[in-house]
């Protein structure tokens, strides 16, 4: 029996093709998926090939995301049931190649709904991805709050704000407004906020 191993990580393949250990060997084959004939796998009629050829080396993926979304949607052309379970393994694989907003945009552009939502499988990393997102979006606000609260003291304290030190608060990290918040106190120039004299 041949068994085969197909590597899709993010950097290079590194791996070994064999398991070795007391009273253990195994031997399998090794593929790299980057080096899949992208177009042998999009002629195929298999689901599983088409969704493959994501993970085959192009120059343009774009152009790879909308062929294999194309050619599923050929594929499953009269059974919209198999294009939505189609199109959630494609969502579900799209962060292997960091594809996710290509993916979106793609299946957004199709005349199907697909709830990942309620998929029973989908759903897990639906709720994943909100959740990161909700946390990102959290610490998001709290350095615009933060970043509003010093430019409203620097302007107390001296008047107008240059335009580029405005642009320097509004995109600084909420630890870095906490430590100027702090300098704003003992600052005697708008200078020391950022770089207090030692």
């Amino acid at each position: 029996m041949r068994q085969i191993v197909l590597y899709v990580g993010r950097e290079a393949m590194r791996m070994p093709d064999r398991l070795s250990g007391p009273g253990l060997h195994y031997h399998f084959d090794l593929i790299d998926a980057r080096r899949l004939a992208a177009e042998a796998l999009l002629a195929s009629d298999h689901p599983c090939d088409i969704i493959m050829t994501l993970f085959a080396t192009t120059d343009d993926l774009r152009a790879r995301v909308h062929q294999v979304i194309t050619r599923l949607a050929a594929r499953f052309a009269d059974s919209p049931s198999h294009l939505r379970e189609a199109l959630v393994r494609v969502a579900l694989l799209a962060p292997l190649r960091d594809a996710v907003p290509l993916v979106e945009e793609e299946i957004t552009l199709m005349p199907i709904t697909i709830d990942l939502e309620t998929h029973p499988f989908a759903s897990r990393f639906f709720q994943k991805g909100r959740a990161e997102g909700h946390a990102e979006g959290h610490a998001e606000g709290e350095a615009r709050g933060r970043a509003a609260m010093l430019l409203r003291l620097v302007r107390r304290r001296w008047g107008n704000v240059p335009p580029d030190t405005e642009d320097r608060i509004r995109t600084a990290d909420s630890a870095q407004l906490e430590i100027w918040m702090d300098h704003v106190l003992d600052a005697c120039t708008l200078a020391d906020v950022f770089d207090p004299p030692h």
